[in-house]
């Protein structure tokens, strides 16, 4: 997922907000680059951004500059209710570009409320083959102290796997969704530390992209134990 700063970025200098302190956008961008994320907490910073940029608007458009302080300190006291309507002209712009680019499908809105927060939702509003699985664990008080205990990941790991199979396959499905911008970035980390880049070769490139973008350690002992030269006589 991948936050639309091109178009923005000279709201960013106009704001004066390239400076020591990250800025909203960044903040966001750190968000969403975190490891190990599910598809619902980068959804949410997402949803909370949007949030914040309305606020901000709102504010802007009456001279208010709380939230943007480097502005504060520059603008002239009688300057802010005129360049704040500015402003907030632009923070419009940039809620119109969120709203085109990053707004969930009605069923895919469903299934995140439904799998993040299971016991919240009405069974009669969700699609025709969950209504039943979802009426069953809304009457069960052992899953419900389950779902409230654990984790989502660990919750429906523990579902029967046919007595609630459409849940858990809409459950896997949420779950195999997560956020890739930590990948490349770590990637390219690694590949600008490699110095014998003239030497490289595809074979060798996939090899680094594998092992980079992996958790798994290699057992070096073992593949160094079972690697036999072959002797010349």
């Amino acid at each position: 997922m991948r936050i639309p700063t091109s178009r923005v970025q000279w709201i960013c200098e106009d704001f004066s907000l390239h400076s020591s302190r990250k800025t909203h956008l960044n903040d966001l961008n750190i968000k969403l680059q975190d490891k190990n994320q599910l598809v619902f907490q980068m959804c949410a910073a997402v949803k909370a951004f949007k949030m914040k940029l309305k606020l901000f608007r709102s504010q802007l458009s009456k001279g208010e500059m709380y939230h943007f302080l480097t502005c504060a300190q520059r603008i002239p006291q009688h300057k802010l209710a005129e360049l704040g309507e500015k402003y907030a002209k632009h923070i419009n712009l940039l809620i119109e570009e969120f709203d085109r680019r990053l707004t969930l499908s009605k069923e895919e809105d469903v299934q995140l409320k439904l799998i993040e927060d299971l016991f919240s939702v009405d069974p009669e509003d969700m699609p025709l083959d969950l209504q039943l699985e979802v009426t069953e664990l809304h009457c069960s008080a052992v899953y419900r102290n389950k779902h409230r205990a654990s984790s989502l990941w660990d919750f429906y790991k523990n579902l029967d796997n046919e007595k609630y199979k459409n849940l858990i396959e809409v459950a896997l499905k949420m779950f195999s969704i997560f956020g890739s911008t930590y990948i490349c970035e770590q990637t390219f980390s690694i590949m600008n530390k490699i110095k014998q880049h003239s030497s490289l070769i595809d074979d060798h490139l996939e090899d680094i992209m594998k092992i980079s973008t992996s958790d798994v350690t290699p057992k070096y002992n073992k593949l160094v134990a079972e690697k036999r030269c072959t002797i010349s006589r």
